[in-house]
């Protein structure tokens, strides 16, 4: 896929800008393009810029032929906008302004006028953000934390798992029943795979090419094969299983079963549950991250109305060894372990911050204040670098995900994507 834009142009002369033209004209002599264009609104204040999706078109181009599409930015601060396109190489793309008298305004950008692949830059370190009310998936380059690419993929995607060892992304839509596999290279989706009711968290083991996705509204886990898209196995386990952990050392899955307050552990060899871990285990069991270094199982405990917390699970044994609390309605969320420091990250969707706990004491050591409502969590370990989706108070509204130094926790950036983001991973 190729992505481009116009990066923000601001509204600022006189008289103002009304609409924005965009001419694309794909002149391969054979082969068609598939096109998506996304106007975005540009909204500024005296603290921050930011970015609000306000028209998404899906459109094909057949062989040596071309389109101008019309969009209204009447009333805007600036607009940009944004265009992906599959098939033919040789797109070539174009924008233009009117202003209130119907004047004609060059656009202070153009648009580059040959499509290539995503930048390669971006290969080695890519950011995948599930973007529950938009339908699609967006793509960061975490070199430079900005947005280069979106893929469409089913209704109300919200969790994702990566595969870096064969470059794949599987993403849950939940609305769907169905998993989209992505090219991450490619940054489309390339396969549909027909799951449980309601998906949520999706686990991934490398070494098998196995991927295990919760069917929230059952009480089943699909077994993905990665080589062919094809689910090969459903295993039962407990009531509403929300989150997936996968230790590809030892070929266990941790599957958090929400109505039942209980983990099922999978052996991945046989696709069978051999414990299901109750003693201890916090209220609402929703995420969970596992140390591969360590054989620790990390599960973030939403217990609406009372206190999150965050269980510690033995993998060699299956015990819950601790309880670390959050706080009184918090409503931890996601969370995600780096096995090379041993650090432990989970979302407090209510106190709009994320907790760092130490592995070697399991005792808080920082909490960072993030955007409103966090949700997902995933890390880079070899940058030492974690992202964080910010739901934006759970409501259909653009939301952003937070960028945070693992070293100093500091905030080193916050990037705007699409409506309600959830689940994040990322391609390290």
């Amino acid at each position: 896929m190729a992505s481009f834009t116009t990066g923000p142009i601001f509204n600022e002369g006189s008289p103002l800008l009304t609409t924005v033209n965009v001419m694309i004209k794909n002149d391969d002599p054979n082969t068609g393009a598939a096109v998506e264009l996304v106007l975005f609104q540009i909204v500024r204040s005296s603290s921050e810029t930011s970015s609000i999706e306000v028209d998404h078109q899906l459109f094909s181009l057949n062989a040596q032929s071309g389109i101008t599409k019309t969009m209204s930015i009447t009333g805007f601060q600036g607009y940009e906008l944004q265009v992906n396109v599959t098939g033919s190489t040789n797109v070539v793309v174009n924008s233009f302004t009117t202003d209130s008298t119907g004047a004609v305004n060059a656009a202070k950008r153009v648009l580059q006028a040959e499509t290539t692949a995503l930048p390669e830059a971006a290969l080695g370190n890519r950011i995948f953000v599930a973007n529950f009310g938009s339908n699609n998936v967006s793509i960061i380059d975490g070199n430079t934390n900005t947005v280069i690419g979106t893929a469409p993929v089913g209704t109300s995607p919200s969790r994702i798992g990566v595969n870096d060892t064969t470059d794949r992304v599987y993403v849950s839509d939940s609305n769907s029943n169905a998993v989209s596999v992505i090219d991450a290279n490619m940054g489309t989706v390339i396969a549909t795979v027909p799951v449980g009711t309601d998906p949520a968290g999706v686990g991934v083991n490398p070494v098998t090419n196995a991927i295990y996705v919760a069917n929230g509204a059952g009480t089943t886990v699909s077994v993905i094969d990665g080589a062919f898209n094809i689910v090969i196995a459903t295993i039962q386990v407990g009531s509403s299983p929300s989150g997936v952990g996968v230790n590809s050392v030892t070929n266990r899955i941790y599957v958090t079963n929400s109505a039942s307050n209980t983990v099922s552990v999978i052996d991945g060899n046989t696709n069978t549950v051999v414990a299901t871990i109750s003693t201890n285990i916090g209220l609402t069991p929703f995420d969970v991250a596992v140390n591969t270094t360590t054989n620790q199982i990390f599960v973030s405990n939403r217990a609406p109305f009372s206190t999150s917390t965050v269980s510690v699970i033995d993998g060699a044994t299956n015990t819950v060894l601790t309880n670390v609390t959050t706080g009184f309605h918090a409503l931890s969320s996601g969370i995600a372990v780096n096995s090379t420091t041993n650090l432990i990250y989970v979302a407090n969707e209510n106190f709009n911050n994320v907790d760092v706990i130490d592995g070697t004491t399991d005792t808080i050591t920082a909490t960072i204040p993030v955007g409103p409502s966090p949700f997902g969590v995933g890390i880079n370990p070899e940058t030492n670098t974690i992202f964080v989706a910010n739901s934006n108070l759970g409501t259909l509204n653009p939301g952003t995900v937070s960028v945070i130094n693992g070293a100093t926790n500091a905030i080193t950036a916050t990037i705007p994507v699409n409506l309600s983001p959830s689940g994040v991973s990322v391609i390290s």
